[in-house]
């Protein structure tokens, strides 16, 4: 069964004239379906089939930005590196469309105080709340709370 270069059926044609007929025409001669009783075969220029296979491959996957960012914040940050930290946060999350995976990290005596590491986890939800979401809750694992951000739906 051939099936011509724009989509057109040609018929139920001898192998030695499928080949005739696309060596004539510049073009070459591929299997479209293998199991199939007589094979499907298309008259296709195969070289610009497969490139722009692989230019529609790329335009999808730099559509698809699903990566995880992640952000380090100690609980006595100084308010102007918090700005920073935030702003860096709303790119990520606005901009480039990552999920952010947000560490507050304690050290020394501040260990002793868990009750400031909770207090920037609260503030840094509350200030990201107009463009991001709370994805699980803020989890504690030894000298660190982390918690994951993702981009609000719909927005």
């Amino acid at each position: 069964m051939l099936i011509g270069s724009g989509g057109e059926k040609i018929g139920i044609v001898p192998l030695e004239r499928a080949i005739y007929t696309a060596k004539a025409r510049g073009l070459d001669l591929v299997e479209v379906s293998t199991g199939a009783n007589p094979p499907v075969c298309k008259l296709m220029d195969f070289g610009r089939f497969i490139y722009s296979e692989s230019k529609k491959n790329k335009q999808s996957k730099k559509k698809q930005k699903h990566g995880l960012k992640s952000i380090k914040i100690k609980p006595k940050i100084d308010p102007h590196d918090y700005e920073i930290k935030l702003k860096k946060i709303r790119e990520f999350i606005e901009k480039d469309r990552y999920k952010v995976k947000i560490f507050v990290t304690m050290r020394g005596r501040e260990l002793s105080k868990p009750e400031m590491a909770q207090k920037i986890v609260d503030r840094t939800i509350e200030d990201t709340k107009e463009f991001a979401q709370l994805e699980g809750k803020p989890q504690w694992e030894g000298r660190m709370v982390f918690f994951i951000l993702s981009p609000k739906k719909g927005g």
